[in-house]
């Protein structure tokens, strides 16, 4: 299987990324696309629920030159907050045929489709009426992952989590996804951003994920002034475990352009993390990771 970020993101899949309203899901995926643009661009980014706006104030506070592409709905006189005049089905079906249009077009400018298409929100793109039918977004779905490998596009869902259910806590993370639990079967890596509110006592960050390549993993952030997210620095050697694979190897030098260390660090963490039994060598130069007992 080919990976655009090993063991993190299969190519020519669908994923998710979910979080609530305002948790930082934007400035997260930016800092993302700018860090690893080498293996994430180019990108076409696709927005529904907002005007371009805000994310060229973004590109300014994150002091990104080589700037993706972004196609607003709103900014193109779409219908898709005039709820009175058109029914939301027909919104849906809407947008995501001006989606297609725009990557129709992307492919026809440069000769070649992009190498991640970003939908925002997920839930404006995919073609049903019910979120909630596991028939239905198994249909919808379908689709987009046709589209993913037949074109060879990596496609990254921003999520919403729902709303309801506040009065008793979930039994699972990721149960707070917005849908049907078919929306995480249909797609291949899922992270949940967990960003507290302003009034919230708890204010740790949290990053959990899900995949069907590798363990689920939680990674510690941390959030400046700007909004900018960071490594929380107790959870460094952590996050750098869980690049590890368990049921397959990445190679030193892979790790060192993941983590973005000197190989000499990379060489350091790998060797304490195998005397600690949390890893194993297999082949020369090749990692995996311990199984727990």
């Amino acid at each position: 299987m080919h990976y655009l970020i090993e063991p993190w993101l299969p190519a020519a899949t669908t994923h998710l990324l979910a979080g609530r309203s305002a948790a930082g899901k934007t400035h997260l995926l930016f800092q993302l696309l700018h860090k690893f643009r080498d293996q994430l661009q180019p990108t076409l980014y696709l927005a529904a629920d907002q005007n371009s706006e805000p994310f060229s104030q973004l590109f300014d506070k994150l002091k990104i030159k080589d700037r993706w592409p972004i196609y607003s709905y709103i900014d193109e006189g779409s219908r898709l907050a005039a709820r009175e005049i058109a029914g939301k089905v027909r919104q849906i079906q809407d947008a995501y045929l001006w989606a297609s249009d725009h990557l129709d077009c992307y492919k026809n400018e440069h000769k070649q489709p992009p190498k991640t298409l970003i939908l925002d929100p997920g839930q404006t793109f995919i073609p049903v009426d019910d979120l909630n039918s596991a028939r239905k977004i198994t249909s919808g779905f379908a689709g987009l992952n046709r589209l993913a490998w037949k074109e060879q596009i990596t496609i990254l869902l921003i999520w919403h989590t729902t709303k309801s259910k506040q009065d008793s806590p979930f039994v699972d993370t990721f149960d707070t996804i917005s849908g049907s639990h078919s929306i995480q079967a249909n797609t291949s890596t899922k992270a949940y951003l967990h960003s507290p509110s302003i009034d919230s006592v708890d204010k740790s960050i949290w990053l959990y994920l899900r995949g069907k390549m590798f363990a689920d993993a939680k990674v510690g952030l941390e959030r400046d002034d700007l909004g900018l997210f960071s490594l929380v620095e107790a959870t460094k050697d952590e996050s750098f475990l869980y690049l590890i694979p368990v049921d397959s190897t990445i190679t030193t030098g892979k790790l060192k352009e993941i983590a973005g260390l000197p190989i000499r660090t990379t060489e350091r963490k790998l060797q304490q993390l195998e005397d600690e039994g949390r890893i194993q060598r297999v082949g020369r130069g090749c990692w995996q990771r311990s199984r727990p007992s």
